[in-house]
């Protein structure tokens, strides 16, 4: 019987942890990504699973962008992105977002603050957002109160709102559509 003991608690503790899987969907699902199986036991109160759609979450709080497109849309969330970001989708309010390099971001919302390494091109539509990044070749705003610093260039700038701040070591073309808009170099 002293034998069985160990084989017995081994295969008990496997299928407890069994429990704590990830399902991981392609991008463009309109369901969350990333849910947890469920557990054998019920908890007192459920966990919320990550909202985004994407690959599968990384080590530490991380999400590998996984060299596809990645939608975050959780309100009051702080998201760390790694790998390869061809399109990051930022949609809602209140949203924080650290990211390496990046193909196309596009935020769709209020009070989303990104930074970010180099990136393609931005477009945004929304109120009070921000997005510190290096070098940026395209910037698309259509709201207002938004700040885009880049601590390089920035090739191409296209403002339709108000009261917008574009800052740049560097920038090439310029386009402004609105009132009270300062699109500068440092």
């Amino acid at each position: 019987m002293r034998l069985f003991a160990p084989v017995i608690t081994a295969i008990a503790a496997a299928a407890l942890l069994s429990a704590c899987s990830y399902s991981v969907q392609p991008a463009g699902t309109p369901t969350s990504a990333v849910t947890a199986a469920p557990s054998a036991t019920p908890s007192a109160s459920p966990t919320p699973s990550p909202s985004f759609i994407g690959p599968e979450p990384g080590p530490v709080g991380s999400t590998d962008c996984g060299g596809t497109s990645i939608t975050l849309d959780q309100p009051g969330t702080s998201y760390l992105l790694v790998g390869d970001c061809p399109l990051v989708t930022v949609q809602g309010q209140d949203i924080e977002v650290t990211a390496p390099n990046v193909g196309e971001l596009v935020i769709s919302g209020n009070d989303i603050e990104v930074s970010a390494g180099d990136v393609d091109t931005i477009s945004i539509g929304g109120q009070e957002n921000e997005v510190d990044a290096g070098t940026v070749f395209g910037v698309q705003i259509n709201g207002d109160r938004n700040d885009v610093e880049a601590t390089g260039a920035i090739a191409s700038v296209t403002v339709g709102g108000n009261d917008n701040e574009v800052t740049a070591q560097t920038l090439g073309t310029i386009v402004d559509d609105g009132d009270r808009n300062q699109i500068r170099t440092r």
